[in-house]
Formats: C-alpha cells, sequence, structure tokens
C-alpha cells in the first residue's frame, strides 16, 4: 500500500466499516490490531491493499491429522481468521471419490495410497473446510472480505465437475466472474473490498491456473499475469511498481522445516521472517503467505526463528507511540495519521464523531 493511501485514510470509512465489525474478545494487542486494519483499506484497490494469509492453512491438526513435522499451521481455519488471518489458500485433490484438501505433490499411488493420506497428509473433504469458513462468515462477519486461493492438483483438474459441486457450498457467498464465456476470467485487481461488499458477497475465489475449465470458471478468476509470485532472493531488492498488478510471497515451511516433494526436510530459514515482513511491507507488498501464523510455541522454531506474528503485519499504527495527527474536512470527514495510532485512539475519535 502506498503512503497516500496508508498515511491518509478516511474517518468515516473507518467509521462505517466499525458499525458492522464487532471486536471480540481477542488475546491481545497484536490481533485486535490487525483484525481492525483488515477494514480499514476497503475503498482502496486490491493492488493497493494488504492481505495477512497462510499458505496450505487447512494443513493443520485441529481439523485434520497431519504428520506433525508436515503441518504448516498452528491452528484452525477459524482460529486463523479470529486471528487476523484474510487469505486462505487451498490444495485440492480428488481422492478415493471425494474432493479434498491436503498437501501432496505426488499424483500416483505410492506405498500404497493415492493423494490424500490420513495421518500423513490428511485428507478431510473440502466441503468441510468450505463450512467452516462459511460458518465464521455468519458468526458476526459479514462485513469481512476474504480472498480464497485454491491450487489444484492433476487430480482435481481431471474431475472439474466434481470440485466445482463442491465450491458451490460457497457460491452464494462468491463474488463470480460476470460473463459465462466459458474462459477463465482474470481476477480484477481494481476491485474494492466496498465493492464487493457491496454485492452481499464476501469471498474472491482465484488460482494461479491460466486456463481453468468450463465448470470453474463461472466460479473461480485466474490469478495469471496479475498476480506476481516472489522468491526468497527478490526481498531485498523488492519495491512496489505501482502498477494494477499485485505482488505474493508465500513460505512453505512447516512445523519440521521446509518440506520437499518427497517428504524430507530441509532446515534452510524461512521466507517470511520478522525482517522480511517488514520489508515488504514498507516496500507495499499485496499477500503475505506465512506459515505457523501468530504460534509462539517452542516447536515452531525454525533455524532459530519463530514464525509471523500478527504484529509483524501491522503497518497502521505503533502499540507504543499512539500520537494523532488529525486535519479536519467535513464534520463527518477527517484524514488521519494512521502509523502513529493504537486501537484505544481510534475508538476515542470515533466516540468524538
Amino acid at each position: 500500500m502506498n503512503n497516500l493511501i496508508r498515511n491518509t485514510i478516511a474517518i468515516k470509512s473507518i467509521f462505517l466499516s466499525c458499525l458492522f465489525f464487532t471486536i471480540q474478545a481477542q488475546a491481545n494487542w497484536e490481533t485486535q490490531a490487525l483484525n481492525l486494519q483488515n477494514s480499514i483499506d476497503n475503498d482502496a484497490p486490491f493492488y493497493e491493499t494488504t492481505w495477512a494469509g497462510t499458505h496450505n492453512s487447512f494443513s493443520n491438526q485441529d481439523d485434520d491429522s497431519i504428520y506433525i513435522d508436515w503441518v504448516n499451521q498452528s491452528m484452525s481455519i477459524k482460529k486463523q481468521l479470529d486471528s487476523g488471518i484474510r487469505e486462505l489458500v487451498l490444495d485440492i485433490h480428488f481422492d478415493a471419490g471425494a474432493v479434498r484438501v491436503c498437501h501432496n505433490n505426488i499424483d500416483t499411488q505410492y506405498f500404497g495410497y493415492f493423494d490424500c493420506i490420513y495421518g500423513y497428509t490428511g485428507s478431510r473433504l473440502l466441503i468441510d473446510a468450505l463450512e467452516d469458513i462459511k460458518s465464521w462468515l455468519n458468526d458476526s462477519h459479514m462485513r469481512q472480505v476474504l480472498l480464497l486461493k485454491i491450487e489444484l492438483a492433476n487430480s482435481a483438474q481431471r474431475n472439474p465437475i466434481q470440485v466445482a459441486q463442491a465450491l458451490n457450498e460457497i457460491a452464494n457467498y462468491a463474488y463470480l466472474p460476470a460473463v459465462d464465456s466459458g474462459y477463465s476470467a482474470v481476477l480484477p485487481t481494481h476491485l474494492t473490498k466496498s465493492k464487493v461488499l457491496a454485492s452481499h458477497k464476501n469471498i474472491i475465489i482465484f488460482s494461479s491456473e491460466d486456463h481453468l475449465s468450463h465448470e470453474l470458471s463461472n466460479l473461480v478468476f485466474s490469478s495469471n499475469g496479475v498476480v506476481q509470485d516472489l522468491k526468497k532472493t527478490d526481498w531485498m531488492d523488492f519495491t512496489h511498481d505501482h502498477t494494477t498488478h499485485m505482488t505474493r510471497v508465500k513460505d512453505g515451511t512447516t512445523q519440521g522445516g521446509l518440506l520437499n516433494s518427497l517428504g524430507y526436510i530441509n532446515k534452510k530459514a524461512p521466507k517470511l521472517t520478522p525482517l522480511t515482513t517488514t520489508h515488504y511491507l514498507n516496500a507495499g507488498l499485496n499477500i503475505f503467505e506465512t506459515y505457523g501464523f501468530n504460534s509462539k510455541e517452542a516447536s515452531w522454531i525454525v533455524n532459530g526463528l519463530l514464525p509471523v506474528q500478527a504484529a509483524d503485519l501491522v503497518w497502521s499504527w505503533e502499540k507504543t507511540n499512539p500520537m494523532i495527527s488529525v486535519s479536519a474536512q467535513k464534520s463527518t470527514l477527517k484524514l488521519i495519521d494512521l502509523t502513529a495510532m493504537n486501537v484505544g485512539n481510534i475508538f476515542m475519535l470515533l466516540a468524538e464523531n
């Protein structure tokens, strides 16, 4: 997000968002701050927004039975959303006669098993993961917007009808491609959260696949060509080019380290750390797909580092420096410097209006 949008966001927009956004009992300041931050860029185009995300969001032991060293996340999908996550990633497979979510890059039978292995890769039904998302939205979160990235394994691509039938579980919540042309509509990066909410929708489903099947093109946008994936070596030199493209970094680190395609663990340093995250935020990166998000458990330390915390993704105000700069425009519209504001001060300012 550029400095103009970051540093001068209208209080009126925040106030309208907060009318519908309930701050529930949170464990700490960081999650409260990140949750509130998710609503203050509602009028910015997607290419100027920040999305706190999790890579392989389904890969956690709260939702499925997965080998401990292979999990990517420390908490359930619902808890991730409660903690401020607004971009989820689901790896979709068709296995044992059902559409499932699991992380397995091997597309053939392996040691007597296929794609999704209970107790190892996980084998949860996609429809159950989608039901969790629906349930969270319906629990006082209907003013929130989510990005849902789906990664289609070969088995899923061979069974598009079944995958589309499962995705229909959230079709009523999804902002859908406008034209039923049979071709993949490109993710509209000029879209705003406000426009999505005005359409009474909450979810944008997208995939990096260039050519989606007819069945899926009615539900899923293609991000090919409009979302740039950055590699680890890019981060020191990364600057947002201020085009209409979005930028994304994914970190596939697991609780045991970095998992390769054969299931072996590599202990090299993660892509997203507090240091790299701060750099990416300052440079205007859009999508952060973290591993082990917000976990403070020693078991999640990789290469001497804890995973990215909620506080690492808060750009909008400082916890210890609640200085406020206000310039009045109209009686109901004020611009504020969010880089030096905490949650308490925002609500104090709102109360005065």
